[in-house]
């Protein structure tokens, strides 16, 4: 899959790494081209190029600059966008946007010619840089979005991953996400897991034979 990401932060050079180690087409879209770059490997390109030509591009940037950025961006009509960000307050301990909507769905009114997914943001850039083993299997990794086609190719980039794809449901059920990524946080910084000490997994009902 070619994957284009906007973003080389923390989760976005996290996501770009292990992309690429799946075997995926992956650049990077930068503000800067002068800046220091660590990902040798992956080539760095602009925002706009990460748009062009991609099977999808993932938004990895804070909020709210990923709405900003899209909203001076062209981007192509149809393009699969998937959000891997929250929309948290300035200390990172709350959401700025919430109960009636979410950052997702604000982001997807901001190009309404894009197909958006929400995915990752329950799921910490750590994770996705080390191979950590969990109690009960690979952890799930939840996501959602109004277009089918567009959520079963993220549906595979998740699986090529070696994590568990849950569908949730369309786009608004980003609006419970998004609490869902807060509540992560708190588990990871006030109760000492670590961002590798804990992640989700979903268990569904399976039949035992008699």
């Amino acid at each position: 899959m070619n994957v284009g990401v906007i973003g080389g932060g923390t989760m976005g050079s996290a996501l770009a790494v292990r992309l690429a180690r799946a075997g995926h087409e992956v650049h990077v879209g930068t503000r800067s081209a002068t800046t220091p770059w660590p990902l040798a490997a992956i080539p760095r390109v602009t925002y706009q190029q990460a748009l062009e030509g991609r099977d999808l591009t993932i938004i990895a940037l804070p909020w709210p600059i990923s709405v900003d950025v899209l909203r001076a961006l062209a981007v192509p009509r149809g393009r699969v966008l998937v959000d891997v960000g929250n929309p948290e307050t300035p200390d990172g301990r709350a959401l700025a946007v919430g109960h009636d909507t979410s950052g997702a769905e604000v982001l997807a009114a901001a190009v309404p010619g894009a197909r958006v997914v929400k995915a990752f943001s329950h799921y910490y850039a750590e994770l996705l840089r080390e191979d950590v083993a969990f109690d009960g299997g690979p952890a799930s990794v939840l996501y959602c979005g109004d277009d089918a086609d567009a959520k079963a190719g993220v549906h595979a980039l998740i699986t090529s991953c070696a994590l568990d794809p849950v569908d949730a449901g369309p786009l608004a059920i980003a609006r419970f996400l998004e609490p869902m990524a807060m509540l992560t946080v708190a588990l990871v910084r006030a109760q000492g897991w670590g961002p590798t000490g804990v992640a989700w997994r979903l268990m569904r009902r399976r039949e035992v034979a008699s």
